[in-house]
């Protein structure tokens, strides 16, 4: 089928990760040659058919996706393998080696391979641009089985990634969904707002650092208020105000299905913690809060810990890199005396507790000592 002289170079490495069976046997054939591919078919295809984990590393060549497409092919035929169109693959870029390469002979594989038993999808960091993500985009489309897709620090912008959240509007097996890192901004928030009222497979959604603001934010969070499905959301490090920030407490009021929210590095401060801490007061579904590099003093904390009083779901928080003193501490530390709290996991790193209050918090941990309290000093741990 290929002249043994064809040769793939060297650019990038795409990993299929074919799981198959229980056996812990794990194989790494280095295709160089695309003569090679046809001997692996028949020397490999018993393995094949019992090996759990199976890696193939394939150069990468313009040739690519055809190249994966025959090997493929090739071991479907064997009559020792069963169809590996029934069989889970993950699909990995190796962006370590290769930071720098062009990835659009990954993509293209994927578009071979998208009638194949695709799982998930790992493309972080491979250097992707909106036409990449479209051409993704138009795969996924038709890709049954996808469950995870992580897409996380390219430079995907709001084009391409209107386009991927209109690919799984209507997936029924997609769960989580990772963009962190890409340029969403408002319209791709939107339009992904958009996804979120259809699809009632999508369960974590992270947006992290998506220059999103707060047109993009009062749009998901409209979405987040009237999802079954929606779990968690990450939405560290975006640029909306207390607009966007009420919004999403007004979701949070609402929303059944809410677990985990990141609102890191958002500089929420005093004003933000106030409106936040309303809706988590008698919001039982929410278990993890991450606030942490939130320009939170001891008065915000006197707000939050209102909240915490009443919340009985909650079970991590996070309130690490904030401006909490010794008073904001103690004020914590009172809580957890006085009151019977869900929550069993509290972050303080990294803020100014001073003696006093690293000493009432030691005190308070003897009252539960099923809480833990992290900080910069081990003697809080429980």
């Amino acid at each position: 089928m290929f002249p043994s002289s064809t040769k793939l170079s060297s650019l990038a490495i795409v990993e299929i990760q074919l799981i198959m069976h229980k056996l812990d046997i794990t194989d790494i054939l280095n295709l160089s040659q695309c003569s090679k591919i046809m001997r692996c078919a028949s020397s490999q295809s018993y393995a094949w058919k019992y090996a759990p984990s199976k890696r193939i590393l394939l150069n990468d060549s313009s040739k690519l996706a055809y190249t994966i497409k025959i090997f493929l092919s090739c071991v479907n035929r064997s009559p020792l393998c069963c169809s590996l169109q029934h069989i889970p693959i993950k699909l990995m870029y190796d962006n370590k080696q290769f930071r720098n390469c062009d990835v659009t002979p990954v993509i293209k594989s994927i578009t071979v391979l998208k009638d194949f038993n695709i799982r998930s999808i790992h493309l972080e960091s491979s250097n992707i641009k909106n036409k990449q993500a479209i051409s993704l985009a138009y795969a996924i489309k038709s890709m049954k089985w996808i469950t995870k897709i992580d897409l996380n620090n390219n430079g995907i912008r709001s084009k391409g990634v209107i386009a991927l959240a209109d690919a799984i509007k209507t997936s029924k097996s997609i769960t989580q969904l990772d963009l962190r890192w890409n340029e969403i901004k408002d319209e791709g928030a939107e339009a992904l707002a958009d996804t979120i009222k259809f699809n009632k497979s999508l369960k974590s959604l992270n947006l992290g650092i998506g220059s999103i603001m707060d047109k993009g934010i009062l749009a998901l969070a409209e979405s987040i208020k009237h999802s079954d499905s929606m779990t968690d959301i990450n939405l560290m490090g975006n640029n909306f105000t207390s607009s966007g920030l009420e919004a999403i407490s007004d979701a949070l009021k609402y929303s059944k299905s809410m677990k985990s929210i990141n609102l890191a590095k958002n500089n929420i401060g005093e004003k933000g913690i106030f409106i936040l801490a309303d809706a988590i007061k008698y919001y039982n579904t929410l278990s993890n809060l991450n606030l942490s590099e939130n320009e939170i003093d001891d008065e915000g904390i006197a707000y939050l810990v209102d909240a915490i009083k009443h919340n009985k779901s909650m079970t991590s928080l996070d309130l690490s890199y904030n401006k909490i003193g010794y008073k904001g501490a103690k004020i914590l530390a009172d809580v957890i005396i006085n009151h019977s709290i869900s929550i069993k996991n509290i972050n303080l790193g990294k803020n100014n507790l001073e003696f006093e209050g690293r000493f009432a918090l030691t005190n308070a941990v003897t009252y539960d000592p099923n809480i833990q309290i992290f900080c910069d000093r081990p003697v809080l741990y429980s």
